[in-house]
């Protein structure tokens, strides 16, 4: 159709300090058992496979979200490594009860709602979407581009703030 809407967004969360220090933890322990292994030759296989394993338990410390917005719904996988995808939440927009900038509020009357953070973590430009699906109520909290606002502004712009 030519009123099809397609847009997308990828949104990399940065490695933080404390991430980079266990990364090189486990990839320590990982060669000091290896190097063990010289010495005492059943931790040498088990130092090796700890190596490969270190390496793919490391490469999922690396998160990404994609955001693609398609007529009216909105689908948000998390991306490990960049290399595992798994789908987090579909939102459709008819479903929505609102979305505006995202403000924490420890008297949040929807706290007991699911939350979905599926931001970058730096807190810029954060919305948050409040839906009622099969599971009962959501709080999706991410950061769109302003192309997916306007899609979803153009289904209903009674439901968006943008204050």
């Amino acid at each position: 159709m030519l009123n099809d809407v397609y847009e997308e967004q990828l949104v990399a969360r940065p490695t933080s300090l404390g991430t980079v220090f266990l990364k090189g933890l486990v990839y320590f322990l990982a060669v000091v058992l290896f190097l063990c292994g010289f010495l005492f030759k059943p931790l040498f296989i088990l130092g090796l496979a700890a190596i490969f394993g270190a390496y793919y338990l490391t490469r999922r410390f690396d998160v990404e979200f994609e955001y693609i917005y398609v007529n009216g719904e909105l689908d948000v996988d998390k991306i490990l490594g960049k290399a595992s995808r798994k789908r987090v939440v579909t939102v459709n927009v008819d479903k929505m009860e609102s979305i505006a900038p995202y403000r924490e509020r420890p008297d949040n009357p929807r706290s007991n709602a699911a939350v979905y953070d599926c931001t970058s973590g730096d807190g810029k430009n954060v919305y948050e979407m409040v839906v009622r699906n099969d599971d009962g109520l959501v709080r999706l909290l991410f950061q769109p581009k302003q192309e997916i606002l306007d899609a979803i502004v153009r289904i209903a712009p009674r439901k968006v703030t943008t204050y």
